[in-house]
């Protein structure tokens, strides 16, 4: 099944997000299991693409904040190993590990 496009449905991811922005370090979650991890990931990622679309809507064309998003400063850091996942600001020297 397809990733949902609504925003509504990723409130918990937000606040997440919003604690990345919010945070010079980004924000780690540790996830039970390696499906946790994978879906976890999926949903940070789908979250973002949604606000991207949901921004698109409601700015119209030509304007700064058409399809962008303040998320669009973060990445998204797995590490396999130890089922943690990080979001952190672009630039902090920390890379993605063992990314499925």
């Amino acid at each position: 099944m397809p990733a949902t496009r609504s925003i509504m449905a990723y409130s918990d991811i937000y606040e997440l997000l919003d604690k990345a922005v919010e945070s010079e370090r980004g924000v780690s979650i540790s996830a039970p299991d390696k499906a946790s991890f994978i879906k976890l990931r999926q949903r940070i990622a789908s979250a973002i693409s949604a606000h991207r679309v949901h921004m698109g809507r409601i700015y119209p064309e030509g304007h700064l904040l058409h399809g962008v998003t303040l998320y669009d400063k973060l990445s998204i850091v797995g590490d396999l190993t130890t089922l943690t996942v990080r979001v952190v600001p672009r630039g902090t020297g920390e890379y993605v590990v063992n990314m499925l």
